[in-house]
C-alpha cells in the first residue's frame, strides 16, 4: 500500500498575506503529478511540441509584446488625470476601446455602469489654542516638482478619502498606530478614551476603510491617516524625485469603503434592491459616518509633536524624528484639532471596456468555456504604476492576440472551420476557449466596475469559466510576485520558465522567491474568486523589499516616475505582457484544462492544521474534540484522494471524455461556494478564504469558521463553531464527490475509483480486525499479569487503556513520521505551495515543514516535457 507524500501549504500569513513556496518529499512514492497533467494533444494530425517547449502559437505570441509600444501607450494614458467618472476617464476608456479595435479584436464594446463616486471640494486642518488662536495650519498640498512634468494639476491640492462624508470635527488629538482594533484597545487599556476625539493613524497593516470603521466604532469624531516613512518613505531609500520612495508631502489617497463587509459600489445603483440585495447592508453601513482625510508625513509631524500623554509602545513607533518621540496623546489641555472636509458624492457613469475573442464553441452556450484577463484603468490621479502599467501591458497582450487572430495560421482539424487555403489545409488560429479582455473602471473607489459587471453577468460567470487572470499594478520594481488559486500554480510555473528577467537574463521562474500569495481582496479578481469561486491569479513586478512603492496613490504616480524610477526601459512591462499572454494561451488552448486540484488539496489540508492552532491559541478552543472537525478532516482526505485519482487518470490518459474531465476541472472550485454567503458577509461566498474581516486586503482561511470563533470569544458559545465546521466539511466533501465522479461513476474513472476505494476499505477492515484480535489477546495477557500486582478496577483505570476502546483510540493516532529524503526551499523545480511565517529572506520560517526532495525533483522535472498542440 502506497504512503503518499504530502505537500504542506502553510497558512501562517505574514504582513503581505504571502504563501511561501518550498517543498519536501517523503521517502515514499510521491503523489506529485507529472506535468503531462497540464496539457495534452488529442489529435495526431496536429503538430505537438516536446514537453517544456512553447507551442507554435505561444512562441509566435512571445515575440510580439514591445517595450516601446508599452511606453507610448502609457505616456498617453498618463497625460491627464483620469479619476473614475471624469472626462479624462471617459477619454481613456475610448482610447482603450479604439486600441482593441485597431489590434483586430473581433468584438469590443463599452459597458456603462451608474456608480456612486466621491469628489473633493475643500478641506482644511488646523491646530488652535483654547482661546481660538491659530497654532498651525496644514498645507494639505503636494508641491509641484520641476522634474515631474504633470505634477502641476488641480488634484495636487485636492487630496481625499473616497466615501468620506462631508463634515467638521473638533477635538483633542490621539495617536492610534495602524488603526487596528487591537491598537484602539491598547489606548483603552492606557485609560485613553477616544470618544469625541480626532484620531491620527498611519498607513499599513489593514485597509484604510477598516481604520475608519474602527475609529467610528470606538467613538472618534474624525480620522487622519498619514504615510510614515517607515512604510514607504526615506526609511526605504531615496525619496522622489531622487529615488522611488514617498516624498515628505506626498499623500496616499484611497477608498474608505468597508471592503471586508461587501465589495463593489456601496449604493449598488444598478440593482433594483440596492446594497441590501447584494450585501445585506444599507449603503450607510458600508462607509464611514465621520470625516476622514489622508495627509502626508510632512503634515503629520506638527500634529505628532503636540501629543502629550504616555510614550507609545515600541510597536506604535515609526521612523519620524519627533520632539518627544511617538506619544499616545492627547494634546495639551485646550489644544484642539479642527478638521473640515467638504466632498461631493454623486452618481455618475463609469465605463468598462470589454474585448472578446470567440472560441470554437462561442455560439454554443452549453459547450463554450471562457478565460478572462483584466486590469482596471481608472486612477487616483495619473496612475502610471497603479494601474496603468498593467493597462499598457494588457494592451500589449491584446495586440499580440489580435495579430494571431488576424494572421497566424495553424494546421486545421475538424473543429476549425476558418480555412484560409483548402489546398494546404491551413487555418487562421482560433482559441479553443473564448477570451475576454476587460478594462475595468471604478476600481479605486471599491472595485465598482468589475463587481457590477460580475453581478450583471451571472449567467456567463455561473457557466464554464476556466480562470480569471489579473494584473493591477503591473510594474514598480524588478521582483516578480504572484498570488492565486493553488490549482493554477503548475501552469504559472511552467510559463515563467519561458520569460527572461530583463536585468539578469535568467528565466523568471528561477528568480521567483517561492511565495504565492493567498488572495483576499483589494483588486478586480475579488468578484470572480470570492463571489463565484473562479480560479484566479494576480501578478506584478514589485520592489525587492516588498514595500509599497512610494508614489502609490499620489500625484507623483506619473509617467516621469515610471520612466525614471519604476521601469526606465519599460523592459519589465514587456516581460509581464509575455507572462500574462502565455498564461492566457495555456488556459485558453490546452486540450485538458490547465488546473491541478492536487495543489488545492494540499493547501486545504495545511489550512486545517493552521485553523486548529488559531482556535487553540487565540480562542481557547480544542477543535479536535468537535464532531465538525472530524468531518472536516475526513472531507479534506476525500478531496485529496479524489484530486490524486483524477490527476492519475489525466496523466495516464485513461479517461473516456475530454469534455467531462474539463467540466470537473473547471467547476470543482465552485463547490466551495455557499449560496447565501457567510454570516454577516453574504456577498462573500467562498468557504475556503475571504478578505480578513479586520484587515481587508489579506486573506483569512475558513472565514465562516473564523467568524464563529470570533462569536465564541464574545459569547462563549462553541455550537456555531461546530456548525460551521460541518458546513465547510460538507462543501469540501461535495467538491470531492464532484471531482472523482468525472466521466460518470459508471465510467472508467468512477468504477476504478470505487474499486480502489473498496480494496482500501477491505484492507482496512482486515487490518482493523487483526489489530482488535491482537489487542484483545495482549490485554488478556496484561490483565493476568497486572492482576498479580495492580488494582484493575475502573477507578484506577479511568481512560480504559488496554481495552478495545483504548485500542481503537490508539489506532487513530498519527503514524510515526516518515524520514525525509531531503529538505530545503532553494529549488523551485518542484513546486508546491507553502504559507510560511514572515521571513525577510523569502524562505520558509519553519524549514522542518518545507517539502523538497529528490523524488519530487525527478517527477516535477516532467514539467519540462509538456505536450501542447497548435
Amino acid at each position: 500500500m502506497k504512503v503518499q507524500s504530502q505537500i504542506y501549504i502553510h497558512s501562517h500569513s505574514n504582513d503581505n498575506g504571502a504563501i511561501t513556496i518550498c517543498t519536501a518529499t517523503l521517502n515514499t512514492d510521491s503523489s506529485l503529478p507529472p506535468s503531462s497533467a497540464i496539457l495534452r494533444s488529442s489529435s495526431s494530425s496536429m503538430a505537438a511540441v516536446r514537453e517544456g517547449h512553447l507551442s507554435p502559437v505561444e512562441a509566435a505570441f512571445k515575440k510580439l509584446p514591445d517595450s516601446l509600444s508599452a511606453r507610448e501607450n502609457l505616456k498617453f494614458i498618463t497625460s491627464k488625470p483620469h479619476v473614475a467618472g471624469t472626462p479624462g476617464d471617459y477619454e481613456m476608456a475610448m482610447f482603450v476601446k479604439g486600441k482593441l479595435e485597431s489590434y483586430g479584436i473581433p468584438k469590443v464594446h463599452v459597458h456603462e455602469v451608474p456608480a456612486g463616486i466621491t469628489y473633493p471640494i475643500e478641506r482644511s486642518l488646523e491646530v488652535r489654542a483654547k482661546n481660538g488662536t491659530l497654532l498651525h495650519k496644514a498645507g494639505l498640498a503636494e508641491p509641484i516638482l520641476p522634474s515631474d512634468h504633470t505634477s502641476n494639476t488641480w488634484w495636487r491640492n485636492h487630496t481625499l478619502g473616497g466615501y468620506s462624508p462631508s463634515g467638521k470635527a473638533t477635538g483633542s488629538l490621539v495617536y492610534a498606530n495602524f488603526g487596528l482594533r487591537e491598537d484602539f484597545q491598547v489606548l483603552r487599556s492606557k485609560g485613553i478614551n477616544v470618544t469625541g476625539m480626532i484620531v491620527l493613524v498611519r498607513y499599513g497593516k489593514c485597509h484604510r476603510g477598516l481604520k475608519a470603521k474602527n475609529a467610528v466604532e470606538f467613538g472618534a469624531a474624525g480620522l487622519l491617516i498619514y504615510s510614515d516613512p517607515q512604510q514607504d518613505g526615506y526609511t526605504q531609500g531615496e525619496a522622489y524625485p531622487n529615488g522611488p520612495w514617498r516624498p515628505k508631502l506626498g499623500v496616499q489617497r484611497g477608498s474608505l469603503q468597508y471592503m471586508s463587509l461587501c465589495e463593489g459600489d456601496p449604493g449598488r445603483h444598478y440593482l433594483p434592491g440596492g446594497s441590501q440585495e447584494a450585501c445585506g447592508y444599507d449603503e450607510t453601513d458600508l462607509i464611514p459616518t465621520i470625516p476622514v482625510l489622508p495627509i502626508s508625513w510632512g503634515d503629520a509631524v506638527p500634529l505628532l509633536n503636540r501629543l502629550e500623554g504616555p510614550p507609545a509602545p515600541s510597536t506604535f513607533t515609526g521612523t519620524l524624528s519627533l520632539t518627544n518621540g511617538y506619544r499616545l496623546g492627547p494634546t495639551a489641555e485646550g489644544v484642539q484639532i479642527h478638521l473640515r472636509v467638504l466632498n461631493n458624492r454623486t452618481v455618475t457613469p463609469i465605463w468598462n471596456v470589454i474585448g472578446i475573442i470567440p472560441g470554437k464553441d462561442y455560439q454554443d452556450e452549453e459547450k463554450d468555456s471562457t478565460v478572462l484577463i483584466g486590469n482596471h484603468r481608472d486612477a487616483w490621479v495619473y496612475g502610471a504604476a497603479d494601474p496603468n502599467s498593467g493597462t499598457a501591458q494588457m494592451l500589449e497582450v491584446a495586440a499580440g492576440l489580435g495579430y494571431l487572430y488576424q494572421n497566424f495560421t495553424v494546421r486545421c482539424n475538424e473543429s476549425l472551420q476558418n480555412r484560409s487555403d483548402n489546398n494546404n489545409a491551413k487555418c487562421l488560429w482560433r482559441p479553443k476557449r473564448t477570451i475576454y479582455i476587460c478594462s475595468w473602471d471604478g476600481e479605486e473607489h471599491g472595485l465598482i466596475g468589475s463587481v457590477a459587471w460580475g453581478e450583471l453577468n451571472r449567467k456567463l460567470l455561473n457557466g464554464n469559466i476556466v480562470a480569471y487572470l489579473n494584473v493591477d499594478t503591473g510594474v514598480t520594481g524588478p521582483k516578480f510576485y504572484s498570488g492565486g488559486t493553488p490549482s493554477l500554480a503548475p501552469a504559472l510555473m511552467e510559463v515563467l520558465k519561458h520569460v527572461k528577467d530583463p536585468n539578469t537574463g535568467k528565466d523568471i521562474n528561477s528568480l521567483w522567491d517561492k511565495q504565492l500569495y493567498k488572495l483576499g481582496g483589494g483588486s478586480d479578481f475579488t468578484v470572480f474568486l470570492q463571489h463565484y469561486a473562479i480560479p484566479c491569479v494576480d501578478m506584478w513586478f514589485g520592489t525587492p523589499s516588498g514595500a509599497k512603492y512610494g508614489a502609490y496613490h499620489s500625484v507623483y504616480d506619473s509617467f516621469d516616475w515610471m520612466s525614471t524610477q519604476g521601469d526606465p526601459g519599460f523592459h519589465y512591462h514587456k516581460a509581464m505582457a509575455q507572462i500574462w499572454g502565455l498564461l492566457l494561451l495555456r488556459m485558453a488552448d490546452a486540450e485538458i484544462v490547465a488546473l491541478n486540484h492536487k495543489f488545492q488539496a494540499w493547501s486545504i489540508k495545511d489550512s486545517v492544521v493552521e485553523l486548529k492552532s488559531i482556535a487553540k491559541e487565540q480562542y481557547g478552543l480544542n477543535l479536535n474534540s468537535m464532531t465538525g472537525m472530524k468531518e472536516l478532516e475526513k472531507a479534506v482526505d476525500s478531496f485529496q484522494h479524489a484530486a490524486d485519482y483524477i490527476q492519475e487518470q489525466i496523466d495516464t490518459s485513461t479517461f473516456s471524455s475530454v469534455d467531462e474531465i474539463n467540466d470537473k476541472l473547471m467547476n470543482t472550485e465552485r463547490k466551495f461556494l455557499v449560496n447565501n454567503g457567510m454570516k454577516g458577509r453574504k456577498w462573500f461566498r467562498h468557504l475556503l478564504l475571504a478578505p480578513g474581516l479586520y484587515t481587508g486586503y489579506g486573506s483569512e482561511i475558513f472565514p465562516a469558521v473564523m467568524g464563529a470563533l470570533r462569536e465564541h470569544l464574545e459569547q462563549s458559545n462553541s455550537t456555531e463553531v461546530n456548525g460551521q465546521l460541518h458546513e465547510t466539511a460538507s462543501r469540501i466533501s461535495l467538491a470531492a464527490k464532484f471531482l472523482h465522479s468525472a466521466n460518470g461513476e459508471s465510467g472508467q474513472v468512477g468504477v476504478a475509483y470505487w474499486l480502489l476505494t473498496l480494496q482500501v476499505g477491505l484492507v482496512s477492515v482486515v487490518i482493523g480486525l487483526c489489530s482488535w484480535l491482537y489487542c484483545k489477546f495482549r490485554d488478556r495477557i496484561r490483565a493476568n499479569e497486572d492482576s498479580l500486582f495492580h488494582d484493575t478496577s475502573e477507578a484506577s483505570n479511568p481512560n480504559g487503556y488496554g481495552s478495545v476502546q483504548g485500542a481503537e483510540s490508539i489506532s487513530n493516532l498519527d503514524p510515526e513520521p516518515v524520514e525525509l529524503d531531503h529538505v530545503g526551499c532553494d529549488n523551485f523545480n518542484d513546486i508546491s505551495l507553502v504559507d510560511a511565517e514572515e521571513n525577510d529572506q523569502g524562505e520558509c520560517a519553519d524549514q522542518g515543514r518545507c517539502q523538497n526532495g529528490k523524488k519530487r525533483e525527478q517527477e516535477i522535472s516532467g514539467l519540462d516535457d509538456l505536450v501542447y498542440e497548435d
